[in-house]
């Protein structure tokens, strides 16, 4: 293998959404910190006094479609981060939680 070189620094201009904490935090006391997809739970798997509640947000229809207010009950799921990831992997659409375990699912048969 020929190594290549990375690091190199880029200089760009993009858009971001902002994120309300306090939308995180009451998804977290709303849904808990258990993955939606596969169950996995940091605290469970890490230890309480390391992983502290660890677990993404993810909206369940991209943020770019929100016109202002985001239901935390309705709108927000914990995901982990390797189910998050996969839920973006497609450009063009979100892959559902639904979805998500079904890929699990016929992947484990």
């Amino acid at each position: 293998t020929v190594p290549d070189s990375e690091g190199r620094k880029r200089i760009g201009l993009h858009v971001s959404y902002e994120r309300s904490q306090k939308n995180r935090r009451t998804a977290i006391e709303e849904h808990g910190t258990t993955c939606a997809v596969c169950s996995f739970n940091f605290d469970e798997f890490y230890g309480e006094d390391y992983a502290d509640g660890y677990i993404q947000v993810h909206h369940l229809k991209p943020l770019s479609g929100y016109e202002g207010e985001v239901d935390p009950k309705t709108d927000l799921r914990p995901l982990c981060a390797n189910c998050h990831a996969m839920a973006h992997r497609r450009r063009d659409a979100v892959t559902s939680i639904e979805e998500l375990k079904a890929l699990i699912e016929k992947a484990k048969s």
